[in-house]
């Protein structure tokens, strides 16, 4: 395993100590994507690291990188997998709630979607209360 696995490897663990050591010894991996998708923040979203995401966006990690499949930023990752801190973290650090990233739907869209059939056939992990807290939040950051 290269280091580059081994980072993105103790992102998903939460191996914090093992992750920053990574990133010490190697700057560049704060926006590498892996595979070409998923950024270091992409994968701390979705798994809630928000202790790692600290760290990253201290080092310049992008609130707007894009997947390089579906086009989702941080926050909608964070949206999708109801992760209420990170989207409250995310939020704190400046990420634009109203990009709608890849798709036509803005993180508040999705939030308030995840929980219909057609999510929840996509695998949306969280609580229709997850999801509701969640949309709360982004309203109270919403220009509309």
């Amino acid at each position: 395993m290269d280091y580059c696995e081994q980072f993105f490897y103790s992102l998903r663990m939460g191996k914090n100590s093992q992750a920053r050591a990574l990133l010490d010894n190697n700057p560049e991996l704060t926006n590498m994507k892996e595979d070409g998708i998923v950024t270091p923040l992409h994968v701390a979203s979705r798994y809630g690291r928000t202790e790692l995401a600290e760290v990253l966006l201290d080092r310049g990690a992008d609130l707007e990188a894009r997947t390089g499949d579906t086009g989702s930023t941080p926050l909608k990752y964070a949206v999708f997998f109801a992760q209420t801190e990170m989207v409250k973290l995310l939020l704190k650090r400046g990420a634009d709630v109203e990009n709608p990233g890849g798709g036509s739907r803005t993180p508040l869209e999705l939030a308030l979607g995840a929980t219909t059939p057609m999510f929840r056939s996509m695998g949306t992990p969280g609580t229709d209360l997850d999801y509701a807290r969640i949309a709360n939040i982004l309203r109270s950051r919403s220009v509309r």
